[in-house]
């Protein structure tokens, strides 16, 4: 995320996340990146006016624990673990797509203004997966894995 703001010509500037609402209410920060469900919930609507929609992540809630706790298991327990977490994954999913659009619109009624990029999103993901993704191709184990889910995904290899 850091490398994609700077692609954008942004300054991020990573926090602890107790200290988010305190930064935008004292102006050290002038934005925060959460989808709206988080700006609902943190009530950032009443220090922060603006939101623009950029959608170059949709984040979804995995479950993730210590793999030598997971390794003590039973394979019994193993398997209710990967089950309940695609499962809690899949509800989070349907979660936030299902309440995107009706947060949003409370958010707008608070009295944030939302607005689309002028010229689209295209320009932004450019910059994202050409000056981002190939400095992380090797973290997530190649440019062919990448690939392979971008297929999975439906859109066009990289």
């Amino acid at each position: 995320m850091i490398d994609t703001y700077k692609a954008w010509g942004g300054n991020p500037t990573p926090m602890a996340w107790s200290e988010t609402f305190t930064a935008l209410q004292q102006r050290v920060v002038d934005g925060q990146d959460n989808p709206y469900v988080t700006v609902d919930a943190m009530k950032f609507d009443t220090v922060q006016k603006y939101v623009t929609n950029i959608r170059y992540i949709f984040s979804i809630e995995p479950l993730i624990m210590s793999e030598s706790v997971y390794q003590d298991q039973t394979p019994e327990v193993q398997q209710a673990i990967v089950e309940a977490g695609k499962a809690a994954t899949k509800h989070s999913a349907e979660f936030l797509t299902a309440n995107e659009a009706r947060i949003k619109q409370q958010l707008i009624e608070k009295g944030m203004i939302i607005t689309d990029p002028a010229n689209g999103e295209k320009e932004w993901i450019e910059k994202a997966t050409t000056a981002v993704w190939p400095k992380h191709y090797e973290s997530i184990g190649g440019k062919d894995k990448l690939n392979r889910v971008l297929r999975l995904l439906g859109r066009d290899e990289v």
